[in-house]
């Protein structure tokens, strides 16, 4: 009788070390669905980021290869087109923000500001210039004539919460693009991009 205990040894040892040297299968797919994940969300993010070029990077190439018009209308249109440009993170910002309707309301006031404060970072930076005189063409585009001689068109659109400031210089149009927002009813700009295109 020993000798036929042996072999079923034998089996239950050997059955023992494998169930020892192998994981469950249930170990497995678990230790699989946890690396999964992380190598897949890493992967996504990298190829978003190769295979898509950044919004302003397409609408800079874009301005630059348009040929040079002389029309007003077509300043006004690329204004709106820049104004109207959403952004997924002014949007999230958008909801933490103070209500900018006091601003967004008094044209003079928030073109002024814009205008001002655009001229102290782009044209004459950390030079403070004043407005001599605004001229409002409707309720969201307002031209600002500053003490420096610039005439600045102030474009905004509050649905984007985005601002711009366009003015000529030498023959060329430059735009600085900002997204804004209010805090303690004080009007805050932030950068989000500078356009050159043909006057």
């Amino acid at each position: 009788m020993s000798d036929d205990n042996e072999p079923k040894d034998e089996s239950t040892e050997d059955s023992e070390q494998q169930s020892d040297e192998q994981p469950a299968e249930s170990d497995q797919p678990a230790e699989q669905a946890d690396e999964q994940p992380a190598e897949q969300t890493d992967q996504s993010t990298e190829q978003s980021q190769e295979e898509q070029p950044a919004e302003s990077d397409q609408l800079s190439e874009q301005s630059d290869e348009q040929p040079a018009e002389t029309s007003n209308q077509s300043a006004e249109q690329t204004d709106e087109q820049a104004i109207k440009e959403r952004d997924q993170t002014a949007e999230q910002e958008e909801q933490l923000d103070d209500d900018c309707s006091g601003w967004e309301q008094d044209p003079v006031s928030f073109s002024t500001y814009v205008a001002k404060y655009v001229a102290k970072m782009q044209i004459t930076p950390n030079v403070d210039v004043l407005a001599k005189s605004v001229a409002c063409k409707d309720e969201r585009h307002c031209d600002v004539t500053l003490s420096n001689g610039v005439v600045m068109r102030v474009a905004w659109e509050p649905s984007t919460r985005i601002t711009l400031g366009r003015w000529d210089s030498n023959g060329v149009v430059l735009r600085s693009i900002y997204k804004y927002s209010c805090r303690g009813g004080q009007l805050i700009l932030t950068f989000k991009d500078f356009r050159r295109g043909p006057a």
